[in-house]
């Protein structure tokens, strides 16, 4: 049985049944008090406005329009949305406008007005992406280098190889997304250049071609790979703070103690550097006895192993030791498991925990 709140004056439940009519006059009134809300209000209450304003369809102008997407102060979906009518209404001088949206001070506004100015007008998309390879931040420096990938306009390939001619030179937060755009083009010119850029890479050095990861991710994208990607499940064995498993080192506080170089090679080749007590070995002893659980110190004289279930370390002197077997995290190489953008997301994120709260 459903259960209704009850009118606090008689005490009896009285629905209103089917839909109720609203005469013209009352609609008129309605639509006339929403105009003025629609370009002088902002936030949760211009968002309200705007869906009475479809249920009665009120007209929205091109300059109400105007002033939804210039306000920084409007949700980010409200200033989308007002772009996309923009758009379709091929609004006068609209183009001048994502110009100055492509700078804008809200970050999630920038790419989608730079992607909007592509398709209408893609000589101005070009400007503006030379500007901001010359002087604009990384951020914006990787949405100009996609847009590139794809942009329509005759010069985007030769700006694409002469970044990867210049490759070295560039800043590391950018490499990998001039790889990917110069991959998703046809030229020659770019595989030519892929091709020799491939041929540099150390291969004796396996972290050589993850170096293009250390900088330029994202921490939110990074702490959803960490949590939610099934394949890599990192929260399966770590732990940041009490969220995760314990088969693994607890990574809070990651970032103030390491660097994002020794991060990566944690990820890449996580036998590189063990850390005490999870990393499983059995050591066989001259009298022909056996030494199992997780390895806690290795010096020049001896290797103290902790049992797992007891929790007591034994120490084994090495002049008594008949085989050590090299030991190994029981994490596999992410390298084989995550895409490059992923790992530079996630290592964004391990630098990031830098607090032990």
């Amino acid at each position: 049985m459903k259960k209704h709140l009850l009118p606090t004056t008689t005490g009896m439940y009285r629905p209103i049944e089917g839909q109720q009519k609203i005469e013209p006059k009352t609609r008129e009134e309605i639509r006339a008090a929403l105009l003025p809300m629609l370009s002088s209000t902002s936030g949760n209450l211009l968002a309200e406005s705007l869906k009475m304003a479809g249920k009665f369809k009120v007209e929205i102008s091109t300059e109400t329009s105007i002033g939804q997407l210039m306000n920084p102060k409007n949700l980010l979906g409200i200033r989308l949305e007002a772009m996309k009518k923009l758009e379709s209404a091929k609004a006068k001088n609209f183009t001048d406008l994502l110009v100055k949206l492509t700078a804008d001070k809200v970050s999630k506004m920038r790419q989608p007005a730079l992607q909007t100015l592509a398709r209408m007008d893609s000589v101005k998309a070009f400007e503006v992406a030379q500007k901001t390879l010359a002087s604009g931040k990384n951020f914006d420096k990787q949405l100009v280098i996609a847009l590139l990938s794809t942009l329509k306009h005759p010069e985007s390939s030769t700006v694409l190889l002469k970044l990867l001619q210049t490759f070295k030179e560039q800043p590391i937060a950018i490499r990998l997304d001039i790889l990917q755009a110069a991959k998703k083009r046809s030229e020659p010119s770019l595989a030519k250049a892929l091709t020799a850029y491939e041929a540099s890479i150390d291969k004796a050095d396996p972290l050589a071609a993850f170096e293009i990861t250390l900088a330029g991710g994202d921490v939110g994208r990074g702490k959803k790979i960490f949590f939610r990607n099934g394949s890599a499940n990192c929260q399966q064995c770590h732990k940041v703070g009490k969220r995760g498993g314990d088969a693994g080192p607890n990574l809070l506080g990651l970032g103030a103690r390491q660097d994002a170089s020794y991060i990566l090679e944690s990820i890449i080749v996580p036998s590189a550097k063990l850390g005490p007590g999870y990393s499983p070995i059995a050591i066989t002893m001259k009298d022909g006895s056996v030494v199992a659980g997780m390895l806690m110190t290795n010096t020049d004289t001896e290797v103290v192993v902790r049992n797992a279930e007891t929790q007591k370390d034994t120490v084994c002197k090495k002049t008594d030791i008949a085989n050590l077997p090299q030991a190994m995290s029981t994490m596999p190489p992410m390298g084989a498991i995550l895409k490059k953008d992923q790992i530079r997301d996630l290592i964004a994120y391990l630098s990031s925990l830098k607090s032990k709260k």
